[in-house]
């Protein structure tokens, strides 16, 4: 699943410029917005769509499923994640 997460998160990264950097190791993946602003709404967003975020550094979401996650559940939150940056595109 860590390498699924990561593969459509480097997607997004190459879709949207609003996102300037994906890295992660297994399921521990981090995306780098391009502003501190973006990054706290979509922080904000994400919630309240149900997907639980930790802010770290200036400008960065990471992203820490549990070991028994789902590509159902990976899904989704990849669906809130693009929503977002299409809305900020």
């Amino acid at each position: 699943m860590g390498d699924y997460f990561l593969k459509q998160l480097i997607d997004l990264k190459t879709k949207y410029q609003s996102i300037s950097d994906v890295r992660g190791i297994g399921l521990m993946d981090a995306i780098d917005f391009k502003t501190q602003k973006q990054r706290d709404q979509f922080q904000n967003i994400a919630l309240q769509k149900g997907l639980l975020l930790l802010s770290c550094g200036y400008k960065v979401v990471r992203l820490l499923p549990p070991l028994d996650v789902t590509k159902r559940e990976i899904d989704l939150a990849l669906n809130i994640i693009e929503d977002f940056l299409k809305e900020i595109k």
